[in-house]
């Protein structure tokens, strides 16, 4: 099973770099795709999407969504709230079929530090959203049904190993994922100059082949502030025809 995920900066589809970061995505062919500040209108009629509620805490522009998972195939069971207390307009989470089965995708865009200091309410200080959303995010993956594999992917806004931020909101983090995810994005990654903040997890019943960095820049031309990746995986018990 083919995976991609980027976050594109809000860029239209039809944008010269948001046309050329669908492109790169496409290119792999994959399967199921997260895209982290993007619209309802990414992908075409042939792939089915579920998003994040569009309230997300700052003004609301039509079609925009924090985060949205396309599939292939038609979603079921979407859950778009997560848990009480969570920022709102960050989880989505749904069931599609793929070529290794059914899998359960939850996909996230976890506040960055400054989230609502000093803009949209201007009410919170540096972390709070961030460790908010996190504390919920471990309420919301407890209550993940492990009858089908599951894959938690989006924008995380750390770096794994830790870099950068405080040690309480790597705990958090860490904690959220509760010893049931791994992190397959984690330290470095082929073709990337760093680490970076979007990730991809996945339960043990599922194995991570390849690991694929999309540069943010390319060929002089900066596509986001963010980098993508495409991953190769597939289940112990079902070998894929795509790997």
């Amino acid at each position: 099973m083919i995976f991609g995920c980027w976050n594109i900066a809000w860029q239209r589809p039809n944008s010269r770099r948001g046309a050329r970061m669908i492109a790169t995505l496409l290119a792999h062919d994959p399967e199921l795709v997260c895209i982290a500040e993007g619209h309802l209108d990414t992908f075409g009629s042939d792939w089915h999407g579920i998003a994040s509620a569009p309230d997300y805490g700052y003004p609301i522009k039509p079609g925009q969504r924090k985060v949205a998972l396309w599939s292939r195939m038609p979603w079921e069971d979407v859950d778009e709230l997560g848990a009480p207390g969570m920022p709102p307009g960050r989880f989505v989470s749904g069931q599609t079929l793929t070529s290794i089965g059914p899998i359960r995708v939850i996909g996230i865009c976890v506040p960055w530090f400054a989230a609502h200091v000093n803009g949209g309410r201007r009410d919170a200080e540096n972390w709070a959203e961030h460790d908010a959303f996190l504390k919920g995010l471990r309420a919301a993956l407890d209550g993940i049904g492990e009858d089908i594999p599951a894959l938690l992917v989006g924008d995380l806004n750390q770096r794994i190993p830790r870099k950068g931020a405080p040690i309480a909101s790597y705990d958090l983090l860490m904690t959220a994922l509760g010893g049931r995810f791994d992190v397959w994005t984690a330290g470095s990654i082929s073709g990337l100059g760093q680490q970076v903040v979007c990730h991809i997890a996945g339960t043990s019943d599922l194995e991570c082949t390849e690991v694929i960095g999309l540069p943010r820049d390319a060929n002089g031309t900066t596509l986001s502030d963010h980098d993508g990746f495409i991953v190769r995986s597939w289940r112990s018990d079902v070998r894929s025809l795509r790997l």
